[in-house]
């Protein structure tokens, strides 16, 4: 990673992408990179996020890693984090890749990403699988939708402890995905079990994707006094008039201007109007740096 002997001056512009599923192995049949590469022509049929989304040409005709590379440069991304998913029952049509091709990938772009694994907390094995990600192959951290385990939990639900004690321990970082559509009802979008399992686990740091969109006051609310709550609202946010995106930007330039990371979450937008998007929110000049780069440096020890 040269760029991260660079001053801080000199690392002004860069960009580290806190969730990316790119269109890599396993990926390209994963029912999320199939989603977004088959839009549906009538726009009532489409998910909601794909309002006023343009063309990504690294999804079209069944993908293009090497495109996805060049969309990465052109928008000024160095630096990627690989969210694994693995779940009993991955709803909404989404699927499970194995944490082993996550590494090749890390290992196929030297420096270009970093990987979180996809644990079921549930499955047998799953705290050897937590130990052998984080230790023998270097993962960041963990990615978690416990939404989708069977049964369906709660980000504070004592069969995570163990879990999440290993993550401590080991000094890794646990992503929590939590929206509507992560699980059976939108209960499991609310922030208070996050806020619960932060403060029973304060050494260890948590980031949630979609911060708990629709429930953004709350989860403005909680992370304010929970210094290891970051969050990461991703088309939540950047999406053109999505509901509560004011109130989010209002926090993370000011209270949360340390605790708040980009994320594409590509495929559901192109990387390049991703970050455009997100750029032209309205933001202090130090807290869209912060957001953009500073935050999950920090956060991710580079």
């Amino acid at each position: 990673y040269p760029w991260l002997f660079m001053t801080e001056k000199e690392n002004t512009g860069m960009i580290i992408d806190f969730r990316v599923r790119p269109p890599y192995g396993g990926f390209l049949n994963s029912g999320i990179m199939k989603r977004w590469m088959d839009i549906a022509a009538d726009p009532r049929q489409r998910p909601a996020t794909s309002y006023r989304r343009e063309s990504v040409p690294s999804l079209e005709n069944g993908g293009s890693m090497p495109l996805f590379m060049k969309e990465m440069d052109e928008a000024g991304i160095r630096t990627a984090v690989v969210m694994g998913r693995r779940n009993a029952r991955p709803g909404d049509g989404f699927s499970n890749q194995k944490n082993d091709e996550l590494k090749d990938l890390s290992e196929h772009y030297p420096g270009r990403f970093l990987c979180f694994a996809g644990i079921d907390p549930l499955e047998t094995g799953a705290a050897e699988e937590v130990e052998r990600c984080l230790g023998v192959m270097g993962f960041r951290g963990i990615s978690l939708e416990p939404g989708w385990c069977s049964p369906a939990l709660y980000a504070d639900d004592p069969r995570l402890d163990d879990i999440y004690e290993i993550c401590t321990a080991m000094g890794g970082i646990v992503s929590l995905t939590l929206s509507p559509h992560i699980g059976p009802d939108i209960s499991h979008a609310r922030p208070d079990a996050v806020q619960r399992a932060c403060r029973r686990h304060p050494a260890l740091n948590f980031v949630v994707m979609h911060a708990c969109w629709p429930f953004f006051a709350d989860i403005i609310g909680a992370a304010m006094f929970t210094p290891n709550l970051y969050l990461a609202p991703d088309c939540y946010f950047y999406v053109d008039d999505m509901p509560m995106a004011d109130e989010m930007l209002k926090a993370a330039n000011t209270f949360l201007k340390y605790q708040i990371l980009f994320a594409s979450s590509y495929p559901v937008r192109g990387l390049t109007q991703s970050v455009a998007d997100w750029k032209r929110r309205g933001w202090h000049d130090d807290s869209l740096e912060l957001s953009l780069y500073g935050n999950a440096a920090r956060l991710l020890r580079l």
